[in-house]
């Protein structure tokens, strides 16, 4: 059948280093590729989490892209394999561009993973094989395959067999080539796909702490699981040193530190929040405009809440990337002198939208 052959795995990102707390509120990394793949992170846990019961404007919307475009594909598997992801997906100007590139980043070493006989078989071919160093790699003209095609199920055995040449659904040169590489040991099997193979008896034997493949649909749970094995997903999330006294959200995440309850972005916030609602505001006044738009009434009707929303949003992270790129501390009075010129900006447009027409 071949033997067990470690993943070639992407260049992974140090998980260790996205809960470093920094004074500025950051993530503690200062790579930018890193930087913006552990943000993405940050977004696809509940993606994953929540397929069956998305909640949110974007999460709804991003689930239906995707089964527009693969609706015979299980959603969570474009995540872990690249063959799998439609091309459409993968340009520039895709909202999957950094979701897919941040999983890329990841380890993708499955060799202690055991999935169900339902979910190999979706698969791609070329994520199931490993070349040996030296022999000629996976064509590309073999990368629209999927295990499904060159395997089946049989329910005797409940293991993988290989498909009779004459019952290959499409592309049976191909596929012949494909089984004769791996009869020849030019092409290996991946460790989980060996384990599909065999007897549940056998594999029971000889790998005792190895879970059964169970399960009567496609489950890329374990697969998910893999890809950070040493950092559980419920704790992509940015850990905060600063603790409110106030009572409100005591035990924040670093992501709310990072967008407000940091001490040196904070006073951006009252000033702000002052000069344009008339109050000092509580945590969870914040929280309530970010993460349900539930504005307090401005003092100025003509200046939508949004606009100063985005306005601080905007500035905040003008003034957090010089910090990146450039080492410029972050500095409340010139993030809050940006924040007022960007809303001055934004209004000055909005009233040369509105004023009428000269006859």
């Amino acid at each position: 059948m071949g033997r067990f052959l470690q993943h070639q795995s992407f260049p992974p990102i140090r998980l260790d280093t996205l809960c470093l707390p920094t004074k500025m509120g950051g993530l503690g990394v200062l790579n930018p590729k890193l930087q913006q793949g552990a943000l993405q992170l940050r977004w696809l846990r509940p993606l994953f989490q929540s397929a069956s019961s998305p909640s949110g404007l974007v999460l709804p919307w991003l689930l239906y892209l995707l089964q527009h475009y693969l609706p015979d594909v299980h959603l969570h598997l474009p995540f872990i394999f690249s063959d799998l992801r439609h091309p459409r997906l993968r340009t520039y100007i895709s909202p999957f561009f950094n979701l897919f590139a941040a999983c890329n980043l990841l380890p993708h070493d499955f060799d202690s993973t055991v999935i169900n006989l339902l979910t190999c078989l979706d698969i791609p071919l070329a994520s199931a094989v490993v070349v040996p160093h030296g022999l000629p790699a996976f064509p590309a003209s073999w990368r629209h395959l999927q295990i499904q095609d060159a395997y089946e199920i049989n329910t005797t055995l409940d293991i993988l067999s290989c498909h009779l040449p004459s019952s290959f659904p499409h592309s049976p040169c191909i596929l012949h080539k494909v089984l004769q590489r791996v009869d020849d040991h030019s092409l290996f099997l991946h460790a989980f796909v060996i384990r599909a193979c065999l007897p549940q008896s056998i594999l029971t034997e000889q790998f005792p702490d190895l879970m059964a493949h169970t399960g009567t649909e496609v489950d890329p749970s374990t697969l998910l699981s893999a890809l950070s094995p040493t950092f559980p997903w419920k704790r992509l999330m940015y850990h905060t040193t600063y603790e409110p006294s106030n009572g409100v959200n005591s035990g924040l995440s670093s992501f709310y530190h990072f967008l407000y309850a940091c001490p040196l972005k904070l006073p951006l916030w009252h000033t702000l929040w002052l000069t344009h609602f008339g109050f000092s505001p509580q945590f969870s006044d914040i929280h309530n405009v970010l993460y349900k738009f539930s504005f307090p009434p401005p003092l100025d009707p003509t200046s939508h809440p949004a606009s100063i929303l985005g306005s601080v949003l905007l500035a905040l992270w003008r003034h957090h990337w010089a910090f990146i790129f450039n080492q410029s501390p972050f500095v409340a009075a010139n993030a809050t002198t940006t924040a007022s010129s960007l809303l001055s900006h934004l209004q000055s447009e909005e009233n040369l939208d509105q004023r009428p027409f000269s006859v």
